[in-house]
């Protein structure tokens, strides 16, 4: 919080700086050096103050003995942009690069504020993971590690959504896919940190996750799956939930946020309650009769969703407590960049007409 302060002192005294300096000898200035100065002063309040402002919004959720807790950040369909499917082709370069920059920017400035142990990526990691030749593939993957690149002391898990394998009609999962999604995010389907087991459940390929034998036992079972498997029960669900009997399940693939409960034995009947940026911390204890799946909204603008940000989650004490970190608008921004371009060509325009007006008056 400190630092937080800091920075809002030095916003301040940097914003009373230049508009004292803007609105000085207004007489003796040209009024296209004040278009500049906006320009300068709309690129720095959206692609810097309002990112880093975003932070004063989330919810900080604090571990009572830092040794025994384990920090989850949670990363839902992020579908890094391909070179096909893009509704204006010759605009793929730029929705690439500002698609890619937005993730980065949000991505880092959660994953400071969390300082997580266990970074878990929920499936659609790619937009035209399925759809892509092996080349292509190859390309978004390292796009993929480049922009979030893993750190020491923290482990990233990786799950396999329908845009990255297939799954979805028409789009088939083959072998192939799989395989190669496999080797470019190379881990076991069962991964044990501290007191915390992970499941990954395919629910593509029915692949009920398998317990390691003379494994330790932990305080939490976890599945992982990227699509949502409460909200639509079946038989292999049950296989699921009945092999790893789960404390827990985080899910993606709606986009949006959202917590499922039902009851760990009879799974017929659920509630479903919403999350949204008023929503305050979510706190759930692991060890009563009722089942909770968390639905994580996706971290990708390119998706949508009016609402959209990272899962922060905290395992400690038979319980969990989850937030949101919400993320700033780029749908807005990029209103707000159009906005101002229609006003300074809209200005152009009437200031030529006007200057041509009094040369012919003068002349």
């Amino acid at each position: 919080m400190e630092i937080m302060v800091r920075l809002r002192t030095v916003l301040f005294l940097c914003f009373k700086n230049v508009f004292k300096h803007l609105f000085s000898k207004t007489n003796n200035r040209h009024p296209t050096i004040y278009f500049i100065y906006a320009i300068f002063l709309i690129i720095f309040i959206i692609e810097i103050v309002t990112y880093y402002c975003m932070v004063f919004f989330w919810h900080q959720i604090e571990c009572h003995n830092r040794n025994e807790c384990t920090k989850l950040l949670l990363v839902a369909d992020p579908q890094l942009i391909g070179l096909h499917n893009e509704q204006i082709p010759q605009l793929t370069s730029i929705a690439i690069w500002d698609s890619d920059r937005y993730l980065s920017k949000t991505f880092w400035l959660a994953y400071k504020f969390v300082d997580p142990d266990v970074v878990i990526f929920l499936g659609d990691l790619l937009d035209e993971g399925s759809s892509a030749n092996d080349k292509e593939f190859n390309l978004y993957v390292n796009r993929f590690y480049k922009i979030f690149q893993k750190q020491e002391n923290t482990l990233h898990i990786w799950i396999a959504g329908d845009n990255d394998i297939g799954g979805e009609y028409p789009d088939y999962i083959t072998y192939h896919k799989v395989d190669r999604f496999s080797k470019a995010f190379l881990q076991p389907n069962v991964i044990t940190y501290n007191d915390v087991r992970f499941f990954k459940a395919n629910t593509f390929q029915y692949k009920v996750p398998i317990l390691p034998e003379f494994e330790n036992i932990t305080n939490f079972n976890i599945v992982l799956s990227h699509v949502p498997l409460l909200s639509s029960l079946s038989s292999f669900v049950d296989k699921v939930l009945d092999a790893v009997n789960p404390n827990l399940i985080f899910t993606a693939h709606t986009h949006k946020s959202m917590v499922l409960t039902s009851r760990r034995r009879l799974r017929q009947s659920r509630v479903i309650n919403t999350i949204n940026p008023d929503s305050k911390v979510q706190v759930y204890n692991l060890n009563s009769d009722n089942l909770y799946e968390i639905i994580v909204p996706t971290c990708s603008y390119r998706m949508g969703t009016l609402n959209i940000g990272y899962g922060f989650a905290v395992l400690e004490r038979e319980s969990v407590h989850y937030t949101v970190l919400w993320s700033p608008s780029r749908f807005l921004q990029l209103i707000i960049y159009g906005g101002f371009c229609v006003i300074l060509i809209l200005y152009s325009l009437l200031y030529n007409c006007r200057k041509r007006t009094t040369n012919y008056a003068t002349n």
